[in-house]
């Protein structure tokens, strides 16, 4: 009992004088100030990560009404888009003041991707993809289009006009919700895509470490092996639209700005597997379970920090000894 009041207590203080810090939360749960939400695959649920960079900690388990096989969440609302364990797909408030709304679909919900400011969103199915607009409305509207190839990653635009997709074959494809299509060949497969903010620019990433800046079906290198590129998992931008980022598998993180080509080295005492925007705004998430240490990014000083573990309610992957250390180790 006097641990948990120690603990409470530092962490409280640890907010209050964060708070003081140039960095400002952009979300709250509550009231209280948070970076956003991550999905739980243990529990099946969404948490908030309460806080503010360097003072947060996880939540407790959402309940959405149904169990979720997999979800995202949209930008800096406290919304998601969820996979139901029966292959439908709802856009949930995780406020809970609006029931989840389910989403008209041709087939079952394979895989869910946002746009950068998470204002349009898609779902994917067995051939087709379903461009969600209309979010912040509450009254999400679907428009349907038939999609032969399967990508391996895709991003959405924020207008929800355009879909970019990785597809298997190591192609880019270009579709639009009209239904006009367009392709690029890159020198290399690509493995991960990212729109840039406002835009229909993107990020692409290829096989051979190298990071391209896509515009108008032209791809511009930016970075490669030189600049620290290994074993790319994740790019995106920060909210000025200006600076991509790349998180490497190793813990070096690389941020790139597109217009004078200046770059700047990050890194995360971590083995990142993804670049996950939160909701407070220019912080990506690094690592996934919260069953571990959260590692992430905060764009605002180029640092990276971590969330503590989770409790062990409803946690049942294995939890290391020691949350300063790797979460692999």
């Amino acid at each position: 009992m006097k641990s948990t009041l120690a603990c409470t207590a530092i962490l409280a203080l640890s907010l209050a004088a964060a708070l003081t810090a140039d960095a400002q939360p952009t979300a709250s749960v509550d009231g209280v100030p948070a970076l956003g939400y991550i999905f739980d695959t243990s529990a099946r649920a969404l948490r908030p990560i309460l806080g503010i960079p360097r003072a947060a900690s996880v939540g407790e388990p959402i309940n959405s009404g149904f169990s979720i096989q997999s979800a995202i969440v949209l930008g800096g609302s406290p919304l998601a888009l969820a996979i139901s364990s029966g292959g439908g797909a709802s856009l949930i408030d995780l406020t809970g003041r609006v029931p989840a709304a389910t989403l008209p679909l041709v087939g079952h919900a394979q895989a869910l991707y946002s746009s950068p400011r998470g204002t349009a969103a898609a779902v994917l199915t067995e051939n087709w993809v379903g461009f969600v607009t209309g979010i912040s409305s509450g009254d999400p509207q679907v428009a349907g289009l038939a999609l032969e190839a399967q990508p391996v990653a895709a991003s959405v635009s924020d207008d929800g006009v355009y879909l970019i997709a990785a597809l298997e074959d190591g192609s880019i494809l270009f579709a639009g919700r009209d239904g006009s299509r367009s392709a690029i060949a890159p020198p290399s497969p690509v493995s991960r895509v990212a729109f840039r903010p406002g835009s229909t620019d993107a990020l692409a990433v290829t096989a051979d470490n190298r990071a391209w800046l896509v515009q108008s079906g032209a791809m511009t290198r930016i970075a490669g092996p030189d600049d620290g590129l290994v074993e790319p998992v994740g790019l995106g931008f920060l909210p000025d639209g200006n600076r991509a980022v790349v998180a490497n598998s190793n813990g070096a993180i690389l941020i790139v700005d597109v217009r004078s080509d200046a770059k700047s080295p990050a890194t995360c005492s971590c083995n990142p597997t993804q670049l996950e925007p939160m909701a407070s705004s220019g912080v990506f998430r690094l690592t996934g379970s919260p069953a571990q240490p959260l590692y992430m990014l905060d764009g605002s000083s180029l640092q990276t920090f971590f969330v503590p573990a989770a409790p062990a309610n409803n946690i049942h992957e294995p939890r290391p000894r020691d949350p300063g250390r790797r979460p692999e180790e």
